[in-house]
């Protein structure tokens, strides 16, 4: 029998009645929204922690199918709405929709690197990116965890949460870095999986990003390529920027929004 494994819902194809678990140490799961059915549907979201039980695919090549789904609750029951309730940082989230918190508590309390990455691809779709690819961790070392593409401008990410990968000159993200950077160059990119995925991105705006949970800010140009410190928290303020924008708020401002991102230089690399 296999053991319980826990993860993370990071996708969710409810028209399919099927979505993905990430979970640290092991492949993508595929899960089915019918083992799910007696479960409350507020708290069936992206960012979600699940426990569950691996099974084979049904054919090889196929990702592994999570059965047996029980879904968990992190501290101060992450998936319902709390009432008026404060963050440490005094913001107020009560207004802010459950799978957008869920997925943002992932993001700033998680300590498993796919925890991580799932939750952050989950904020970039909710952000309103609608071209967004996040690459499978198995056989990804060096590589980025994802990239996306809005208007005019393509970014190759990398998330982490290592306070120090920028000790030295780039610390444990120098070949990742360098890359990221010749993919831009090169100017496209490609996701081989069940469906075999090409995006092109000759004539755009090209930045990389190392997503994290320190300030936003640019510590490297290289062709012209800025290589910038995200802030995760960054992309959740821009996420309740456009959730409170009128109709004027169209996919431009997004663009110019998130080419702003992190524009100032860092003070240090430590």
């Amino acid at each position: 029998m296999s053991s319980q494994i826990t993860g993370r819902i990071a996708t969710i194809q409810k028209e399919k009645g099927l979505g993905v678990i990430a979970a640290p140490d092991v492949e993508d799961h595929v899960f089915f929204l019918e083992d799910l059915k007696r479960c409350d549907e507020r708290l069936i979201v992206v960012g979600a922690r699940v426990r569950f039980k691996s099974f084979p695919p049904s054919k090889e090549g196929l990702s592994p199918i999570a059965r047996g789904l029980e879904l968990e609750t992190d501290e101060a029951s992450p998936g319902v709405p709390q009432e008026n309730t404060p963050s440490e940082d005094g913001q107020n989230s009560s207004n802010v929709p459950i799978c957008v918190s869920t997925a943002f508590m992932a993001a700033a309390k998680t300590t498993h690197s796919e925890e991580f990455e799932a939750a952050v691809f989950s904020l970039l779709r909710m952000l309103g990116i609608h071209y967004v690819l996040r690459f499978p961790a198995k056989g990804q070392a060096g590589k980025s965890d994802g990239f996306f593409m809005v208007q005019g401008l393509a970014v190759i990410y990398g998330c982490t949460f290592q306070p120090n990968f920028l000790s030295g000159e780039w610390g444990d993200k120098t070949d990742q870095i360098s890359n990221y950077v010749g993919t831009l160059l090169r100017g496209y990119v490609e996701l081989r999986q069940a469906i075999r995925m090409r995006a092109e991105f000759f004539d755009t705006k090209k930045q990389v990003w190392i997503i994290t949970r320190k300030e936003s800010g640019t510590f490297q140009e290289i062709n012209g390529i800025p290589i910038k410190q995200i802030d995760v928290a960054d992309i959740g303020r821009l996420i309740q920027k456009r959730l409170e924008a009128d109709c004027s708020y169209k996919e431009q401002q997004l663009a110019d929004d998130l080419i702003a991102l992190g524009n100032l230089p860092l003070k240090t690399h430590g």
